[in-house]
């Protein structure tokens, strides 16, 4: 069967690069049944554009689909925070004693169970660094192009290859304190940046508009900024204290009564603002949702607080340390999205139809999307 196909490039039929509209020329009647949907009738030129596993090209990410991945990056950076200090609390932080090899030239080489955690360790993180490269992707093929959505893509990845170096040097120095207080809050900053990205996926680009007064948003935001300083503050009591994460002596040189006696300080002051704040949301009759969003930072505020203050009386067990580094990160990412709830972007039309309810007419399951109801 002789058939004369060409590709439609703009310059003509031939051209190198097609575009994914074919001209084809069939001269001799179909010898095989299978073609005949596929190409057109004998002696007709036409064009035409191949249908699904035909070479078809692939659509491009929905809106839906790249906040998803944003949403589970984010879930996964949090979750390499809480192993981390897995291994330091462990005392593993050393069973790879090298970087970016394990053991002299090997990569996987070692033995204990030291090893076993810190290589575990890294091989997460190595699965979030590709599940990484995925979201990128999908941000960058997004149809329409954000260039806000690129941007903070591409600090997310460009983040997290800092993140990967500085725990080499985290490595290299012995678990040096201030290299590990820099490792953990590099990691606050990237579930920062994917948090934000998650929530621009759902959203329109463009301004966005305050949803409470001025007052209310300067509150807002200095719950975040105190809670970023409870984080900090919290680095420095972990290197004044004893899990170093393995037999090495570089503490930071403060008294551990001291330090702790400050960040529970800046803790309190953080619960009483935290609550000064949702009472002043109450009083203005704020949004629902917003208030809703306030409580609940103030019950994660608190279980945090309990907890921080029974490990430390109970002389810092390892156990309780692990469940207050999650605690911490947990309230990091709740006192964030509590201060960005202060603002709003209009939803995106399929974000919003994914969210619908669905109603019933007839026996007919129908989704109504938010801008159908307006």
């Amino acid at each position: 069967m002789n058939r004369l196909v060409g590709a439609d490039t703009g310059t003509g039929t031939g051209g190198c690069v097609p575009t994914g509209v074919l001209w084809v020329l069939v001269d001799a009647p179909y010898d095989n049944p299978a073609m005949q949907d596929r190409y057109p009738e004998p002696g007709r030129l036409e064009n035409f554009r191949p249908g699904p596993g035909r070479g078809a090209p692939l659509r491009p990410p929905s809106a839906a689909a790249v906040q998803r991945a944003a949403l589970l990056m984010t879930l996964a950076l949090g979750a390499v925070v809480v192993t981390g200090g897995a291994v330091r609390l462990t005392g593993s932080g050393l069973g790879c004693p090298t970087w970016p090899h394990c053991t002299g030239s090997s990569v996987t080489a070692g033995h204990g169970v030291h090893w076993v955690v810190e290589l575990s360790n890294r091989m997460l993180t190595i699965g979030v660094f590709l599940g990484l490269l995925t979201t990128v992707a999908l941000v960058w093929l997004r149809r329409p192009p954000r260039r806000d959505l690129r941007l903070l893509a591409s600090g997310l990845l460009g983040g997290y290859l800092g993140q990967a170096v500085l725990g080499g040097v985290t490595v290299l120095t012995r678990l040096n304190p201030l290299a590990v207080a820099a490792h953990f809050l590099l990691s606050a900053v990237l579930v920062w940046n994917a948090l934000v990205l998650y929530r621009r996926c759902g959203v329109q680009p463009g301004p966005s508009q305050p949803v409470v007064a001025p007052p209310l948003r300067l509150l807002g935001r200095l719950v975040a900024i105190t809670t970023g300083v409870v984080l900090v503050v919290g680095t420095l009591v972990t290197g004044s204290g004893p899990h170093a994460g393995a037999r090495v002596d570089n503490r930071l040189p403060f008294p551990l009564r001291d330090i702790a006696q400050l960040h529970s300080d800046i803790v309190l002051f953080l619960v009483g603002l935290t609550l000064a704040t949702v009472l002043a949301l109450r009083l203005a009759d704020a949004p629902r949702s917003l208030q809703r969003r306030g409580h609940l930072l103030l019950v994660i505020m608190v279980g945090q607080t309990v907890l921080g203050f029974t490990q430390y009386f109970l002389g810092l067990p390892s156990a309780l340390v692990g469940l207050h580094i999650a605690g911490a990160t947990l309230l990091w990412a709740a006192a964030l999205s509590f201060s960005l709830d202060m603002w709003q972007r209009p939803a995106l039309g399929d974000i919003a139809a994914v969210h619908a309810p669905a109603v019933r007419e007839g026996g007919i399951s129908v989704a109504v999307s938010e801008a159908a109801t307006r």
